[in-house]
């Protein structure tokens, strides 16, 4: 190899980073088309531009250690420390690499870009090979290792020749140079507030947007907001104020005790994988996908504007079981020092002379899981493992068909009363499911679709074998969705529809004269404890966050959980509000 001295090192890294950002972005800005056929991209070039500052910013940060190990080998002539920068510079590449594909496989699933709370879920890597077909599976990790090999290669090609400049005037220029700017390239400017993502906005598309936003930067600023600081980022006024605000949200509730024919009913709630209301007729979504869900919203009580706060699994938990709303950036079932602390429906029931039961066919430990459900007080909780070998034909364990044999089995000698959480998975991504004749081709919003289908017809059998048992006639149903989905209408991730979910009470307990009614009020689905609590005659009082959803008011509105924002929306109004645009967007 022939070695050449250049004291350009830092310009030209410099320059190889910001190369490297532009062509994962066009790469990111190729791939739109195929995860959303029906945007329109026009105006696309203007990413490249409109990404330019933060891809310095994120260069600058790069820089940083490479450039100070450079000065330091050149002014003690040692080029050892100098194979330190190349070695730094490699894991960089590595590491940049791999936020790069990361982004194009969250993006492709969330809609949004790889954030603080993407990351977590690396703990958790069984639901991470879980989400993930089986062509993924191979085609990722071959990705990361070629991809990564050709880079690996070109770096060394453009810089494996390099030597250390013979004198320290030489580093003056680039390196003193680029040293004392590097500080204004990090914050992007001379402007007085440094860099934020809303340097890289500039199109009502949201997609082009994020296509301009380099991803490292949006990652690494993520995880510094999220919950890091000391200060609390999201407390915009004073306590005082914030209790007069929420006064004016109040509403007043009716007695629902008139609505059953018991005030100690069984109770079965059973929350449906990202089943969003697109896929049900009953709240304007399309027909024959979950036609037996839609039988029995005829003869149920159904809410037809209720809205899930948080759009993961894990933020379920909290909502549904202690009427605790979604935190930005954090799941609270993830804190078991918090938990704790949290009112449980679970183990009011159980207080109350209930017998608690929970049931999943996947993995207890995804996500804190089994934590939070000792907390809750159930006591007893089916898992993956009590399944058998044959019956676990889903990556992320039993499917549906086989939980709900479960359940069946397990309820006829469950003493009543008893309070019993069933948990869904065949919807979950990669949406594979028992008897799909789908090509492996097939396109998202179909598996989709096939997989609701497919869990709506195991609702069918276990209602089928459920009217022939004991406990069914004096048993209230609830069925809710965990969260919504982007898919099957193609809906952007700030959309509140994303958030839009069914919530069906259904059974024989119910007063003829209220079934097949529906409630078209705005509620959320952290209300459902205050909901269920008051039907079954017991005190809410401790779910402050919420009121049962059988109320009157003038314009209730529901708080909306996004990474990077919030929303907020009513029965006359909706509003999204982005924290790196720092405005509401349509």
């Amino acid at each position: 190899m022939n070695m050449r001295k250049n004291n350009l090192f830092p310009l030209h890294l410099l320059l190889f980073w910001m190369s490297l950002f532009t062509i994962a972005r066009i790469l990111f800005l190729s791939l739109l088309p195929v995860y959303f056929p029906q945007l329109s991209l026009e105006g696309w070039p203007r990413s490249l531009l409109y990404g330019l500052r933060l891809d310095l910013s994120a260069s600058s940060y790069l820089l940083m250690l490479p450039l100070l190990l450079w000065i330091i080998a050149t002014l003690s002539k040692k080029r050892a420390i100098f194979s330190i920068a190349h070695f730094t510079n490699k894991i960089l590449l590595f590491l940049l690499f791999g936020i790069f594909i990361g982004n194009l496989v969250i993006y492709q699933a969330w809609g949004t870009m790889l954030n603080a709370r993407a990351v977590r879920f690396i703990a958790d890597p069984e639901g991470v090979i879980a989400s993930a077909s089986n062509t993924e599976l191979i085609i990722i990790p071959l990705l990361l290792i070629t991809g990564f090999y050709l880079l690996h290669r070109l770096y060394n090609r453009i810089f494996g020749s390099y030597q250390l400049p013979e004198t320290s005037k030489e580093i003056l220029f680039p390196g003193f140079i680029i040293a004392a700017f590097l500080p204004l390239g990090m914050r992007g400017g001379f402007q007085e507030i440094p860099i934020n993502e809303s340097a890289s906005y500039y199109s009502e598309t949201m997609q082009l947007n994020h296509a301009a936003t380099n991803p490292a930067w949006y990652l690494m600023n993520s995880i510094n907001k999220s919950g890091f600081l000391e200060k609390h980022p999201y407390r915009f006024y004073p306590d005082e104020q914030l209790t007069e605000i929420l006064k004016k949200n109040d509403c007043i509730t009716t007695n629902p005790d008139t609505i059953l024919t018991t005030n100690r009913p069984n109770i079965v709630l059973i929350v449906l994988e990202s089943w969003s209301a697109d896929l049900i007729h009953h709240l304007g979504g399309e027909k024959n996908v979950t036609p037996f869900f839609d039988s029995l919203c005829d003869n149920g009580i159904l809410f037809t504007r209720i809205y899930s706060s948080g759009r993961r699994t894990d933020q379920m938990f909290p909502s549904i079981i202690s009427g605790f709303p979604s935190l930005p950036n954090h799941s609270l079932s993830r804190f078991s020092d918090k938990i704790t602390k949290l009112p449980m429906l679970s183990k009011d029931f159980r207080n109350a002379g209930y017998n608690t039961r929970f049931f999943y066919g996947g993995e207890l430990g995804f996500a804190n899981m089994n934590s939070f459900l000792l907390a809750a007080g159930f006591e007893t909780i089916i898992g993956e493992k009590e399944f058998s070998t044959d019956q676990k034909n889903s990556k992320w364990g039993a499917h549906d068909e086989y939980l709900f044999e479960k359940v069946n089995s397990t309820l006829a000698t469950t003493p009543t009363p008893f309070f019993s959480m069933i948990l869904t998975l065949s919807t979950h991504e990669p949406f594979e499911v028992p008897g799909s004749k789908l090509p492996s081709s097939a396109d998202l919003p179909l598996k989709f679709k096939n997989a609701a289908s497919y869990t709506d017809q195991c609702l069918q059998i276990f209602f089928t074998k459920a009217r022939k048992a004991d406990w069914y006639k004096n048993t209230l149903f609830v069925l809710v969705a965990d969260h919504g989905h982007p898919v099957p209408a193609g809906r952007m991730y700030h959309d509140p529809e994303c958030y839009h979910i069914p919530l069906l009470l259904y059974g024989d307990v119910i007063k003829t004269e209220h079934q097949g009614r529906a409630y078209t009020n705005t509620g959320g689905q952290h209300e459902i404890p205050n909901t269920i609590l008051q039907l079954a005659g017991l005190s809410d009082k401790a779910y402050s966050f919420g009121s049962t959803l059988f109320r009157k008011c003038e314009d209730h509105a529901i708080y909306l959980n996004y990474d990077d924002g919030l929303g907020w929306i009513s029965d006359n109004q909706r509003m999204v509000y982005l924290f790196g645009e720092d405005k509401i967007v349509p």
